[in-house]
């Protein structure tokens, strides 16, 4: 009995690990994106805009790292191979959260940004994903050091889906543009974001120095 209960246990850990995994994708297996630069970094070379953009900001509550850090040495002894990050439940929308800036050229954007202290990297699940044609996101880091996209219509799955590589830091920023023309159009969910507590080789050269 007790060797069918560690059976058991096993398989859930391994089940949640998979999940994670689906949720939050290595550096490895990037979204592939067009070249470009946020409208933000764009703007402020712009003569004709003398508007602020303002980003709407999401806290998370972080997790307790010290008992995630615990799970996994026990973990660990079964032979459980070790997370480097959770999955944090979220819900935002264009409709529900960010700030919008109206733009010179008469399109929109949509801006927020996803905090959550202590985060060595984050990545962003969307579980409602529909860009319009012309529509375009990105996604960066405080230091604007890493910036991945531009994410266009080509980035649309027919399940709807869809999620970014880690972003390295506490915060990630999102920057949605809408043409003129496609006011309305376009439409996406976030539904959790993926909070590394582990360090990652990979991200050190976004770091600040």
């Amino acid at each position: 009995m007790r060797d069918f209960t560690k059976l058991f246990r096993n398989l859930i850990k391994f089940m949640f690990l998979g999940i994670i995994i689906l949720l939050i994708p290595e550096i490895g297996f990037a979204q592939p994106s067009e070249v470009g630069t946020p409208k933000s970094f764009e703007l402020s070379k712009v003569r004709e805009f003398n508007g602020v953009i303002d980003f709407d900001q999401i806290t998370l509550h972080e997790p307790n790292v010290i008992q995630l850090k615990s799970e996994d040495v026990q973990s660990g002894k079964d032979g459980t191979p070790p997370r480097v990050g959770v999955s944090i439940p979220i819900s935002a929308s264009k409709e529900t959260a960010g700030a919008w800036t109206e733009l010179p050229d008469g399109g929109s954007l949509w801006t927020l940004k996803i905090h959550s202290e202590g985060a060595t990297a984050m990545t962003v699940f969307f579980d409602d994903f529909y860009l319009a044609p012309g529509s375009k996101m990105f996604f960066y880091n405080e230091n604007k050091k890493q910036v991945i996209g531009a994410f266009t219509h080509k980035n649309n799955k027919d399940n709807g889906t869809f999620a970014t590589e880690m972003v390295q830091g506490e915060t990630v920023y999102i920057e949605y543009y809408e043409p003129k023309f496609k006011r309305d159009v376009s439409s996406f969910h976030i539904s959790s974001v993926g909070y590394f507590y582990e360090e990652l080789s990979g991200l050190k050269l976004f770091k600040d120095n």
